[in-house]
């Protein structure tokens, strides 16, 4: 699974910003190289326990990518840094979801059940996001 992130340069500072906005992790470097660094090891730090690796898919246009191959763990991941950033309780989750449960959202977030691709759509939504889906050649 391949979770999209971007690089580019601040307006009002020196420093290069670094996002993967589905991880909730945003971060800065002094470089784009420094930037890409730092966004490895923020999202380190707050999901000690996936195995994933930052890389560039475009460097020029600053687009990267966070490739993880833990596909459960990643989208409970998603579903938690959401939730949290948002300082969002389940129960709040669920209602705003208006189908799910307070009881759903914590199995989704504890990697207990996996949501389907239209319900991590509606879980987003919840945040006020989207899901959007892309496909790319698997040049590895």
């Amino acid at each position: 699974m391949l979770l999209g992130a971007k690089i580019w340069k601040s307006d009002t500072s020196k420093f290069w910003l670094a996002e993967c906005a589905a991880l909730c992790v945003t971060t800065q470097g002094e470089s784009v190289e420094d930037a890409r660094e730092m966004l490895d090891d923020a999202i380190r730090s707050v999901l000690p326990d996936l195995e994933f690796r930052v890389d560039w898919a475009d460097k020029k246009s600053g687009s990267l990518f966070v490739d993880t191959q833990d596909l459960a763990r990643t989208l409970s991941a998603i579903v938690e840094r959401n939730r949290s950033n948002e300082d969002m309780t389940y129960a709040q989750v669920a209602e705003k979801n208006g189908n799910s449960s307070a009881n759903s959202v914590y199995a989704y977030e504890s990697g207990k059940r996996t949501p389907t691709i239209e319900k991590l759509d509606q879980l987003l939504a919840a945040f006020g996001k989207r899901l959007v889906i892309t496909t790319v050649e698997d040049h590895a």
